[in-house]
């Protein structure tokens, strides 16, 4: 009897995670992110091995025409081709991983103390044209790029701190004007 109740939990909690309502758990998210002043897309939402979220052909921009952007230009967004977000225990947190833009990109967020959130991104091979950083830059950028990322966001965003590394071939700039200047 013990090792029918040992092995019950388990196999309670992977049921639960398959079968969840994962349009309805879509649904929220978009909801939540039209909340914060994003456009949320999201055209396959799923579990993934271990507990997490899988989701295929993201795109995220604002809700709202940014300052600058002329009307008849397409509202910027940044798509991605799939997402994985799981837990993360080390750090604890969020692990995130997405194929896009032609490349990789992984990463965490953490929360460092109480008012303090870490991110860590990790880019490679990501192809800057298909970034899409035109609309939300206002570059329009060509070449391939690895970067790292690791900012420390305190609640007073004007006291972050962090560092970005980027490595780059065959970068070409061919023009544009960065919104705002």
């Amino acid at each position: 009897v013990t090792g029918v109740q040992t092995c019950a939990l388990p196999i309670f909690v992977l049921f639960f995670h398959l079968t969840l309502p994962w349009d309805i758990i879509g649904a929220r998210l978009t909801e939540e992110a039209r909340l914060k002043g994003y456009a949320l897309g999201v055209v396959k939402l799923g579990p993934t091995l271990g507990f997490g979220a899988s989701g295929q052909g993201v795109t995220l921009g604002p809700l709202e025409r940014p300052v600058g952007l002329p009307a008849d230009a397409p509202m910027p967004a940044i798509p991605i081709d799939s997402v994985t977000v799981r837990p993360s225990l080390f750090p604890m947190g969020v692990h995130f991983a997405a194929k896009a833009f032609g490349g990789e990109v992984s990463g965490t967020l953490s929360q460092k103390g109480k008012d303090t959130n870490v991110v860590e991104v990790h880019g490679s091979n990501v192809e800057l044209a298909r970034a899409a950083l035109k609309p939300v830059v206002g570059l329009d950028l060509q070449g391939n790029t690895h970067f790292d990322v690791s900012l420390s966001l305190p609640a007073d965003f004007t006291k972050s701190t962090g560092e970005v590394k980027l490595n780059g071939k065959e970068w070409v700039l061919n023009g544009g004007t960065i919104m705002g200047f």
